[in-house]
Formats: structure tokens, C-alpha cells, sequence
């Protein structure tokens, strides 16, 4: 592996999809083709491992494939690289959980350009650069209310190992919620006092999650959107969902698994870590215990800082170029 880091800019990836790096392009005919075999199929030129090419139209493909189903992505992705476990080193393992980190950005950065236009309502999936503003429209004028943005960059050493405890330890869906629950409350623990001092320092600037000067602590909201991006990469069908709790505003996730549906909120572990944070649905209270209210009350923005439009390939211990020779 190689020391340092290579940058690379997702509009010039779809002019010219193969400078990705082999895992990335393999990642791709995955999804494409819906062959989750191609991670283990050996392709060998000159006696040389190597990826397969992809084309302008095959990137355009798996844009549309994700902007249709994302959390099928990640299951598809989470499948075919669990694949690769029963036949090759745990070093080839890794590079394809880095890579499809990467890989999620660089097509979400397509699906959604970040140009800005405040808009009402929850997305269902939470994309790259999504930037929650609440109830509160105006974008300079915020009223002690935060904006706060995902840059799943900032947050990829975490979904790292979120990944590895999917893929490599083959935690059950039952152990990653709680594992989910557990890692956003030490990662950022709730702490309403220290929220209010951060909001008001940053007035109408972005906070940024997984940015630690930026944001040692967090509430609900915070929290939440959090776990959501977790949920998403460890491929548990869930959404976003704002509303009425204990004659306050809330913030929680709902887990989708097909007609079912349980309410997750990882705050419950803000006072016990013992406690689960899932709730059945059947216990809403009207105006009072996880009452949902209307997703047109919440406003947000997609915006891509343009002077980090890169994506960097990271690990604990390395950084991994995206032009990586080896598979």
C-alpha cells in the first residue's frame, strides 16, 4: 500500500470512469450486472490481476441504479464482499470495504450536485452533503438553531469499522443495532448545554459531522442523523423521523423491514447504555411519545464544500490512494 494520498474529483470520474481505482470499477459491474461473484472472479492479463474496464454508460448505469434503491446498494455491496472472505487474504477484504466508501460518495456527489436550494422535507436516504437546518428557513439568521452537515468522508473511519463488524466479524442485524446505538453515544455524547454553546459560536456557519473541533457533542438531532448514515452502510432499511416526545421536539430513526416497522432511538442509551433503543411502534402517543409530525416542517440544503471536492481513501492505520495498482 502506498503512504500519502491521491485526490480525485467525482465530475472527472464520469468523464473518465477508469482513472478509479480496480476496486472501485469492480464495485461498479457488481451493481450493474447484479453478480455478486465478480469480486472473486480472477481476471488475468499477462499474468497480472486486474479489473475490469468500465465504461461512461456503466458508471451512468449504477448512478441510476443507486439514486433508485441506495440501501440495496449497500446490501449488494455488503454481500458481494462477504463473498470474498471464503476465498482470498483479509488485506483484499479491507481494500473493498474502503473502496465502497469511497464509492458511495463519488455517486452521490452525481445523484445530488450540492448547489444549495433550501428544501422542505426528510429524504428517505441521506445523501452526500445533506445539511440539516430544522424549522428554521432563513439560512444566515438561525435563531440559536445549527445547521449541520454529512460529509461521510469525515465520518468514513467510522463506517469502516461499522463495515468490518457487518463483513467480518458477521454481526447479526440484531447486534449491529445495538453496536450502532453504542458507537454514536460514545462518539458523540448527548450533552444539551454543550449543543446550545456550539450553536451559538457557529451563527449561520455549517457544522460538520465527524469534524471534532466542530462537534464534540451532540442532542437527537445530531444523533440520529448519525446513526441514519450507519443504518444506511450496514443496509438496515430505516429513515429519518423529527416530532413529539415528552412535550418537546425529538429526532429518531424507523427501522423498515418490509410491512413491519420499529422506532430506534439511539438516545436511550444517553442515560444507560443497557437500555435498547428500540421502541415498538404500537406505543406512539398522539402530541406526547414519538409522535410524528409532518416532514415538511424540517428544511434542508445538499451542498458539497467545492474546495474539498476530493475524496480520500482512508484507513486506521493507512491511506490508500484511489489509484491503487493492486486488487
Amino acid at each position: 500500500m502506498f503512504k500519502g494520498k491521491m485526490e480525485i474529483n467525482a465530475e472527472e470520474a464520469l468523464k473518465n470512469p477508469n482513472q478509479l481505482n480496480p476496486q472501485i470499477r469492480n464495485l461498479i459491474g457488481v451493481l450493474i450486472y447484479e453478480d455478486s461473484e465478480i469480486l472473486i472472479k480472477k481476471r488475468i492479463i499477462n499474468g497480472v490481476r486486474v479489473a475490469k474496464k468500465i465504461s461512461k454508460s456503466d458508471l451512468e448505469r449504477s448512478l441510476e441504479l443507486h439514486e433508485e434503491k441506495p440501501f440495496e446498494t449497500h446490501k449488494i455491496w455488503n454481500d458481494a464482499i462477504k463473498k470474498i472472505l471464503k476465498h482470498e487474504e483479509i488485506k483484499r477484504v479491507e481494500r473493498y470495504i474502503d473502496a465502497s466508501l469511497d464509492l458511495e460518495i463519488i455517486l452521490e456527489k452525481l445523484i445530488f450536485p450540492g448547489k444549495g436550494e433550501i428544501k422542505k422535507g426528510i429524504p428517505s436516504y441521506l445523501m452526500e452533503g445533506y445539511t440539516d437546518m430544522g424549522q428554521e428557513e432563513n439560512d444566515v439568521v438561525r435563531n440559536g438553531r445549527e445547521k449541520f452537515r454529512v460529509e461521510k468522508s469525515k465520518l468514513k473511519r467510522e463506517l469502516i469499522l461499522l463495515r468490518r463488524e457487518k463483513i467480518i466479524y458477521k454481526k447479526s442485524e440484531k447486534e449491529l443495532l445495538e453496536y450502532i446505538a453504542k458507537e454514536v453515544m460514545r462518539i458523540m455524547p448527548y450533552n444539551l448545554e454543550e449543543v446550545n454553546i456550539m450553536a451559538r459560536k457557529a451563527q449561520d456557519q455549517t457544522i460538520v459531522l465527524g469534524n471534532k473541533k466542530g462537534q464534540e457533542y451532540g442532542v437527537c438531532r445530531h444523533e440520529a442523523v448519525r446513526a441514519q448514515v450507519y443504518l444506511q452502510v450496514a443496509g438496515i432499511k430505516a429513515r429519518l423521523e423529527k416530532g413529539n416526545h415528552y412535550g418537546g421536539r425529538h429526532v429518531w430513526n424507523l427501522l423498515q423491514e418490509g410491512s413491519e416497522e420499529r422506532i430506534y432511538d439511539v438516545t436511550k442509551k444517553s442515560t444507560d447504555m443497557k437500555k435498547s433503543p428500540i421502541v415498538e411502534v404500537k406505543e406512539r402517543r398522539k402530541g406526547y411519545y414519538y409522535d410524528k409530525t409532518a416532514d415538511e416542517l424540517n428544511t434542508y440544503k445538499i451542498i458539497h464544500d467545492v474546495k474539498k471536492e476530493t475524496i480520500i481513501s482512508r484507513d486506521p492505520t493507512t491511506i490508500i490512494p484511489l489509484f491503487l495498482k493492486d486488487l
